[in-house]
């Protein structure tokens, strides 16, 4: 659960740096949700399980993002998640930062690759 909670930290911390603070929890929670989403469909494709219609698929992410929200904002809970984070050290900061903007591109990168250039989502490059 640490390094799920220490994502959670870097994206309300690189979100609260461009938006309003009053929502960076809630885009770090959908932001969450749809990355995995991302991963557990590239998932799917890559062993052909991949059978999902649209609507059970938003149903799927809707799903994730409830289970994120009770994870993470319920009774406030992303508030001693940026308290117990909030003192690492400057090399600590940007290396995690490399690491999970690293890990954004790579789900981004991986879903378009094997579900869209495939036609699995309905699109096709």
């Amino acid at each position: 659960m640490y390094l799920y909670d220490y994502l959670f930290y870097k994206f309300y911390k690189i979100i609260s740096i461009g938006t309003n603070k009053d929502v960076a929890e809630w885009i770090s929670v959908i932001l969450i949700s749809l990355l995995e989403y991302f991963n557990i469909s590239v998932i799917l494709v890559c062993f052909d399980m991949f059978f999902i219609s649209k609507g059970v698929a938003i149903l799927f992410l809707v799903i994730l993002m409830i289970i994120n929200y009770f994870i993470f904002l319920h009774k406030s809970r992303y508030l001693q998640i940026i308290k117990r984070f909030s003192n690492e050290s400057l090399l600590s900061k940007y290396f995690s930062l490399i690491l999970v903007l690293g890990y954004i591109y790579l789900s981004i990168w991986l879903i378009f690759n094997t579900t869209i250039q495939d036609g699995v989502l309905g699109f096709s490059w």
